[in-house]
């Protein structure tokens, strides 16, 4: 199996009962205090982009000692290389640590020795290293997104965060939101994860959120803690009055980067509202475009910035074009009232804004109805990645694009892997059961390649319990932590939608595993903990649960015995 495809999951650990699934949500708070033996602020020294080399000189200590005094990374991959299978195929203009690094400019490493992983924070942007034989570390070019989570802001304001966490504080920071707009756990369902979405787009967008040592799964944060998210926005209401003078600048990239910074700070620059709606008609279709979105960003209506920005997909410049597309997309199901032109740009010249607009219609989910026409033809395009965003939107759809149930079907031969895998997604999602079992050998197929990551093996687990109770793979077949990720996400523990066919249907399975005496003792707790879930339906696992009472793992005994209770339950 190749190198894990998203390095952020050796570096953030999940606490609970099964450890072999990851979750994607780090907080500043975990960081900080669990997974970073030692936190240094770094200085670069020299850089040779020939060499692809970066040398740092540690500038204090924040937590720990780091071990050495320099740090070296050679930049192993570079933006410019060709992409390695698993990479979101959407060009982008990645942000550069070559392009960044500079002598003078600060960052900060959190390390961990244990695991030979240094992540560094160099503002808005990490990166991820590994090795650190003496003090030389390998870095891919490309930014480690996820981290953006836990904190896109100043490097010299973290470290002030840095210090107030260590010191037992609650602190309020910017970081990435982790929302609709940018990712989150309701979009596991469709393989739209969080890290895929923040990765494919090259604007961060900012929240203001809680941060302290106590503060370590943010999905559980967001959950438990009504107060946790401040605000939306850098909330830099100081900086409105300078950014509406610069939107009458005569150069056209300052106003649309002042278009831009205005939507970053959220609803606080309320002031410019009026400046920003003046400028959808600006002579320059980006600052048009960039306009348009930060209305929406500061709190006016959606449909008027989705409106405009669907006008300004029919613009004759392949560059607003693209623009236009991509913000779009940022606003997820807010894009409906662009439905109509999201549907015309499947037949786009350029293939950017083509696949942008299937994954548009893919994330405005049932509101996309409109457009079922368009993303049947789109099945046939040239690119694949537009094949897959148009099965993928099908299927976001729902039982309402039953008429793409026969393409669809055709697309389970597609030569492209993804498309063929989006297809039997759609086909689960919107077919009948006929239609269902003959997504199940596609299925089958993705979930035994040896280089899908365990989150997509589960959530294909889930399908398939779905379909049926006979069609999921022995659990000898699979991956050691693929069933209890499944069991997981069964659950509902990561706001997977799992009706109680599919809980009825993942009994068979889930009791083999319990009865196979596993050794590892978290998974036999989450054997136990999924068939509870399912309620009195899984009746036939009694007796197993009552030898259960007898393991000798406490956990496991804990967990059968509220399985039992739930189970029994009259």
């Amino acid at each position: 199996m190749k190198r894990l495809l998203y390095p952020l999951i050796i570096l953030v650990s999940l606490a609970g009962p099964a450890p072999a699934y990851i979750d994607r949500s780090p907080t500043l708070g975990r960081l900080v205090q669990y997974d970073s033996m030692d936190i240094a602020v770094i200085r670069v020294e020299k850089v040779s982009r020939e060499k692809g080399l970066i040398v740092y000189k540690k500038v204090a200590d924040l937590k720990g000692a780091y071990p050495t005094d320099q740090i070296r990374q050679v930049v192993r991959r570079r933006v410019a290389d060709a992409p390695v299978p698993g990479d979101n195929p959407r060009p982008r203009a990645a942000h550069s640590i070559l392009d960044w690094a500079k002598p003078g400019e600060e960052a900060i490493a959190f390390h961990n020795g244990d695991n030979k992983i240094l992540a560094v924070c160099v503002g808005r942007f990490w990166y991820m290293s590994w090795g650190g034989k003496d003090a030389l570390w390998t870095v891919d070019e490309f930014e480690e997104r996820a981290l953006s989570w836990a904190y896109a802001g100043p490097v010299d304001k973290l470290r002030g965060y840095v210090a107030a966490i260590l010191d037992g504080k609650e602190v309020v920071i910017p970081a990435a939101r982790y929302d609709g707009a940018g990712g989150g756990p309701l979009e596991l369902w469709d393989n739209q994860t969080a890290y895929r979405n923040l990765n494919q787009d090259d604007k961060i967008r900012i929240w203001r959120i809680r941060a302290s040592a106590a503060i370590g799964n943010l999905s559980d944060a967001l959950k438990s803690r009504p107060d946790f998210v401040v605000g939306v926005g850098t909330g830099d209401a100081e900086a409105v009055p300078g950014l509406v003078t610069q939107l009458k600048d005569a150069n056209a990239s300052i106003r649309a980067n002042a278009a831009e910074e205005l939507g970053q700070v959220g609803p606080e620059g309320k002031d410019a509202l009026r400046p920003l709606t003046l400028a959808l008609d600006d002579a320059d279709g980006i600052v048009r475009v960039k306009a348009a979105e930060a209305l929406t960003d500061i709190g006016r209506d959606v449909d008027i910035a989705a409106s405009s920005l669907g006008q300004a997909l029919a613009q004759k410049e392949t560059r607003i074009r693209r623009e236009a597309a991509m913000a779009l997309w940022r606003l997820g199901p807010g894009a409906k009232a662009a439905v109509s032109d999201l549907g015309k740009a499947l037949a786009d010249a350029d293939v950017t804004v083509r696949r942008d607009a299937s994954a548009t219609l893919w994330r405005a989910g049932p509101a996309a109805i409109a457009a079922v026409p368009a993303l049947v033809a789109a099945l046939k395009d040239t690119d694949p990645v537009v094949r897959w965003g148009a099965a993928g939107a099908l299927g976001a759809i729902g039982p309402e694009a039953n008429a793409a149930v026969p393409p669809l079907t055709d697309a389970l031969k597609d030569k492209d892997i993804e498309v063929r895998h989006f297809a039997a997604r759609a086909l689960v999602r919107i077919g009948d059961q006929a239609a269902r079992e003959a997504a199940v050998p596609v299925l089958r197929e993705v979930l035994q390649k040896g280089d899908a990551s365990q989150r997509l093996r589960a959530e294909i687990i889930v399908l398939l319990w779905k379909i049926g109770p006979g069609v999921v793979p022995e659990p000898a077949r699979l991956d050691p932590g693929d069933l209890p990720a499944a069991a997981n996400m069964l659950q509902g523990l990561y706001a997977t939608p799992a009706d109680q066919t599919t809980r009825r249907n993942a009994v068979p399975t889930l009791l083999k595993a319990f009865e196979s005496g596993t050794t590892d003792a978290a998974y036999r707790a989450s054997y136990a903990q999924a068939l509870g879930a399912v309620g009195p339906d899984a009746e036939a696992a009694i007796p197993s649960l009552r030898l259960g009472l007898k393991d000798n793992d406490a956990g496991v005994r804990t967990a059968a015995a509220e399985a039992l209770k739930k189970i029994e339950k009259k």
